[in-house]
């Protein structure tokens, strides 16, 4: 490690062969624990102490899109790609590929729940209007406008 190499950065880095950017290895890492479907998965509270991170840490990283993108498809890879071993699965799998098996609508729900059990939560934005302009005519509002304040406020007021 150089000088001045901070072991705490765990910014993205561009590989010029792939065109990609690539995540610090010990984000991998933690991206396998949250698509691992058996269960030796960590918490994130277990995760984090196990490698000296802070909980906020791997919190800001689940927000990254770059991560989140990189979960999905860690997870797809997981559930539905070829290394997916467990038995019970396997057999699930094979059920799924025969639409005329009496199961293939069970087998085929547990495939897709898994799936989502380890992909990114959905993340929701909710927008409404602020009280103080939604009784407001539009003559009040224009005024209001006119006097050059800012409308949108980001953050508690």
């Amino acid at each position: 490690m150089e000088a001045n190499e901070n072991p705490n950065d765990f910014r993205w880095t561009y590989n010029s062969s792939t065109g990609e950017e690539e995540p610090h290895p010990l984000v991998h890492q933690y991206l396998e624990n949250l698509t691992c479907v058996g269960h030796d998965r960590l918490s994130d509270k277990e995760w984090a102490a196990r490698h000296g991170l802070a909980d906020r840490t791997l919190r800001r990283w689940k927000k990254d899109e770059r991560f989140r993108k990189l979960w999905a498809k860690m997870a797809d890879e997981s559930v539905l790609g070829p290394d997916a071993l467990s038995p019970i699965y396997q057999a699930a799998l094979k059920i799924a590929a025969d639409p005329d098996h009496p199961k293939w609508d069970a087998a085929s729900k547990m495939i897709l729940s898994l799936a989502d059990k380890v992909r990114p939560p959905q993340i929701q934005i909710s927008v409404t209007a602020e009280d103080r302009f939604q009784s407001m005519s539009d003559e009040q509002l224009q005024a209001y406008l006119a006097q050059g304040k800012d409308v949108l406020e980001i953050g508690p007021a």
